[in-house]
């Protein structure tokens, strides 16, 4: 037994010791949220950066598909933990085809989230400036618009607000 739980101590000392930082998103470091022009649901209007990013707010870039099960898993936690993140402004954007964006936008209620905007990146201007890699991707900026970190795939939303909070 003592050998067992030696063996299981070493194996966890080991994890850690030789995992690596995440260095997907160093060329972020020291910018802040970039341009864009994307049409949102549910009307398909054309808006900008200006229209949406509050000055004082953290805000949060989400690259998502309508149809990957994990973002319709974290879109459900975010729905869930919407008065904990009410304070963030979020932009939900995707390259998918726009009906594709208004029934996700239908499905989820996202308008039961009034500081989420959801929309088409239809020129792939964020995600070629941003490059994400896996969906979601999600992109953390604080109240005076500097990157403070990502996060690809499912990531619990009180690991999201401590990183706001860092």
């Amino acid at each position: 037994m003592k050998k067992l739980i030696l063996s299981l101590l070493i194996i966890c000392v080991a994890q850690f010791a030789l995992a690596q930082e995440d260095t997907s998103f160093n060329f972020l470091r020291n910018t802040s949220i970039p341009e864009f022009e994307i049409a949102k649901a549910p009307d398909s209007v054309t808006i900008t950066k200006k229209d949406i990013v509050k000055k004082g707010h953290p805000f949060m870039i989400i690259f998502f598909s309508p149809d990957c099960e994990h973002c319709q898993k974290e879109t459900k936690e975010f729905l869930a933990y919407k008065n904990e993140l009410k304070d963030i402004q979020v932009l939900m954007i995707t390259p998918m085809p726009y009906v594709h964006v208004e029934k996700f936008y239908t499905d989820y209620n996202i308008d039961s989230l009034p500081n989420f905007t959801l929309g088409q990146d239809w020129a792939y201007h964020l995600g070629s400036k941003l490059r994400p890699h896996f969906f979601p991707t999600m992109l953390l900026y604080d109240k005076i618009g500097n990157y403070i970190t990502g996060f690809t795939g499912n990531v619990p939303v009180p690991k999201i607000l401590a990183a706001f909070n860092k």
